[in-house]
């Protein structure tokens, strides 16, 4: 009996001799994250859709009546943003056609709720609208009115700009 304690005794001297003349070292190393500001602006479907294309058509009973097409389209954002909209009417089209397109046309855009949160027309050609970060969807609406008489035309009428900025 005597003879383990004597060895506890050894073992608890060689034991504190060794963590009282160890060295120790530490440091803090910080860690630092970066995510860059970005907007993404992306159609969703298939075929024209994908394209950001809308397509009107018109026949001899749509005379007097409004035609249109829609499309949606995401934002993707982790930053506060604004989403604009404007339209040019083709160049290439002859001025009475150019005229008609001006003045007998009306865009929208709709929230994922359906409000409409940003309209242009003959009087009011383009219009923006503030969101905050995160994902959401919008729907793009382009609508005609076919006057008497029937337009001629076959083909591009203009475009829709759509713009997405940092405020």
């Amino acid at each position: 009996m005597k003879t383990k304690i004597k060895s506890l005794i050894i073992i608890f001297i060689i034991l504190f001799s060794t963590l009282a003349f160890s060295i120790e070292a530490n440091t803090t190393v910080p860690i630092y994250l970066e995510v860059p500001e970005y907007l993404k602006i992306a159609y969703i479907g298939s075929g024209s859709l994908a394209q950001g294309r809308l397509d009107l058509f018109a026949t001899i009973e749509n005379k007097n009546d409004w035609v249109s097409d829609d499309l949606d389209f995401i934002v993707q954002s982790n930053i506060n943003y604004t989403l604009e909209m404007s339209f040019a009417v083709e160049s290439s089209l002859t001025q009475n056609d150019q005229n008609h397109i001006r003045n007998a046309y009306t865009a929208k855009i709709e929230d994922q709720y359906n409000n409409e949160i940003i309209t242009i027309n003959k009087g009011h050609n383009n219009d923006s609208y503030q969101e905050n970060p995160g994902i959401s969807t919008y729907k793009l609406i382009f609508e005609l009115f076919i006057k008497n008489p029937i337009l001629q035309i076959s083909g591009k009428i203009g475009d829709m700009y759509i713009t997405v900025s940092s405020i």
